[in-house]
């Protein structure tokens, strides 16, 4: 994968979420989107990790990567669905790109999932909201 590797998801992530932060009027620093708003995402990301980690081949089955297909439709939907918070954490993220570079190697996959987690993990630690 290019955009992101085992060297660099967690500085990417980091870097990603701390370019995401905004000032508010009352001058508090904070994100556009709440954890909430991401949860889902990070749902099927769990569940896709847990079914990778639990398979033995190099190559994803078909079952996961019908899941990575519709983690990808809900990308896509909860970018659309909220432009103005998630759409932008989603492209700075550059999920999609990300998403696709996987393609069924069971490592990428594993690498895509980690790197959500911390991109949550992220969002949290530098002050999002549930």
């Amino acid at each position: 994968m290019k955009t992101i590797h085992e060297e660099n998801y967690v500085e990417k992530a980091e870097s990603v979420m701390r370019a995401l932060i905004q000032t508010g009027r009352d001058g508090k620093k904070n994100f556009a989107f709440t954890t909430t708003q991401i949860r889902k995402l990070l749902s099927i990301s769990a569940d896709i990790y847990d079914g990778a980690k639990n398979e033995q081949d190099d190559r994803i089955s078909p079952k996961l990567k019908e899941k990575l297909n519709y983690l990808r439709v809900q990308i896509v939907y909860q970018a659309g669905r909220l432009p103005k918070n998630v759409k932008p954490f989603v492209e700075k993220a550059e999920l999609l790109e990300v998403l696709k570079e996987t393609g069924d190697e069971r490592k990428n996959v594993l690498l895509f999932c980690r790197y959500m987690e911390a991109l949550v993990a992220y969002h949290r630690y530098l002050g999002g909201e549930n």
